[in-house]
């Protein structure tokens, strides 16, 4: 399902995620990297190219078998060549519920407790199980009724990582060594991936806008 120009209460994906980026002051440039031509002429024509920049990204980075990591060095050498920025945030179209106080969260949280990478999660209190070869055995140990702080689970969700440049460029890896986290909602977390999670999705800001 192509989804970049399919609309949530009247406003396209792709500029639901730009917008709710471009409200955070702390970040200053924002690269939206794509081998769709469509999409780069969209976002010339909407945006000031001051701050917001259309990358082509060459086919073969958009592969399936690509790396994220390969998108990410191209847009740091060709996006802001000349420029020196502390951290990256990465995002995705796929996840149009985002907002920006979870955004400027996951900056503070990076500067208070000095890490090199901040990742979306929500909280997972199932209980999980692994094949031992035989049949299915818990992965802890624990009463099912009884959870511990030590042995709670957390889930990552999708198109929200705050990384450490420095760090990342060291490592090559999207994942630093000190991983911080910001909780969040279902709202928040909600991931479009086929045309049901579309409907889902407006129905979701439906609801949304008739209570609040």
């Amino acid at each position: 399902m192509e989804i970049t120009f399919v609309r949530i209460s009247g406003e396209y994906l792709i500029d639901r995620t730009i917008s709710v980026i471009a409200q955070c002051s702390s970040i200053e440039k924002i690269i939206v990297t794509t081998p769709d031509k469509k999409i780069l002429k969209h976002v010339n024509k909407i945006y000031d190219k001051n701050r917001i920049i259309a990358l082509e990204r060459p086919y073969d980075l958009a592969r399936i078998n690509k790396s994220g990591e390969e998108t990410i060095d191209h847009a740091l050498e060709y996006g802001v060549p000349n420029e020196q920025f502390d951290y990256y945030f990465g995002s995705s179209i796929e996840t149009p519920f985002k907002r920006k106080e979870l955004i400027e969260s996951g900056i503070n949280i990076a500067t208070i407790f000095d890490v090199d990478t901040v990742i979306g999660v929500r909280q997972n209190n199932k209980k999980h199980f692994r094949h031992n070869g035989q049949g299915l055995i818990p992965t802890d140990n624990n009463p099912e009724f009884l959870r511990l702080e030590g042995s709670q689970l957390y889930t990552r969700t999708s198109g929200f990582i705050l990384r450490e440049i420095k760090s990342y460029k060291k490592s090559k890896k999207a994942l630093g060594e000190k991983i911080g986290h910001v909780i969040m909602d279902r709202k928040a977390m909600f991931e479009i991936e086929n045309d049901i999670d579309f409907e889902i999705a407006k129905l979701t800001e439906r609801y949304y806008r008739t209570k609040y």
